[in-house]
């Protein structure tokens, strides 16, 4: 009875080989054309990320353009508008002058006065501008923040998908040897 035993187990031993062949021709069987649709599936979710990503970076770009070419109109505007008042204020001083020597003094005050506040205004400005540009950059940290955190997640959940199926290969791989190996034990 033990000789028969030990035959038996070499029979198994010997079998072994073709029947872990067969255990992946059948993994291949049952997962080939799922691995193929995730294959699909990862390609086509890297490459919207990727066009999601561009069109954002896009989009931002094209806002930034937009404001910085707004603020330089803006300034521009401020400019020819300080440049217009002061050639009006230096044509009224000098016939001011040549009228009345008592109110110069007057019209040099207000002069600064109106440079003051023109300063004032540009610093204010370029106060605002500044801030929103941080309030812009601000943003598109936190978007690119974002779609790093969700890329990362993605690649997580798709790295845990290929160790679920690598856990059930697994397992299936080893139910197959065992029922390989209890059909060799029945036969002999």
């Amino acid at each position: 009875m033990k000789k028969e035993t030990t035959t038996s187990k070499e029979t198994v031993g010997k079998r072994k080989p073709a029947s872990i062949g067969g255990v992946d021709d059948i993994r291949d069987i049952l997962f080939g054309q799922q691995m193929q649709e995730y294959e699909k599936k990862f390609l086509q979710l890297e490459s919207l990320l990727s066009e999601k990503m561009s069109a954002l970076k896009e989009e931002s770009m094209k806002r930034l353009d937009a404001t910085e070419q707004l603020i330089k109109k803006e300034l521009q505007s401020l400019d020819s508008r300080l440049k217009s008042e002061r050639s009006e204020q230096t044509e009224t001083n000098h016939l001011l002058k040549e009228k009345l020597n008592s109110t110069n003094d007057l019209l040099d005050q207000k002069t600064a006065g109106m440079e003051n506040q023109s300063s004032l205004l540009e610093k204010s400005i370029r106060a605002e501008m500044h801030d929103q540009s941080k309030a812009l950059r601000d943003e598109l940290e936190n978007k690119h923040q974002d779609l790093a955190q969700t890329i990362n997640r993605i690649h997580n959940e798709l790295k845990q998908q290929k160790l679920d199926r690598k856990v059930l290969a697994s397992l299936l791989s080893e139910m197959a040897m065992s029922i390989n190996q209890d059909a060799g034990g029945h036969r002999e």
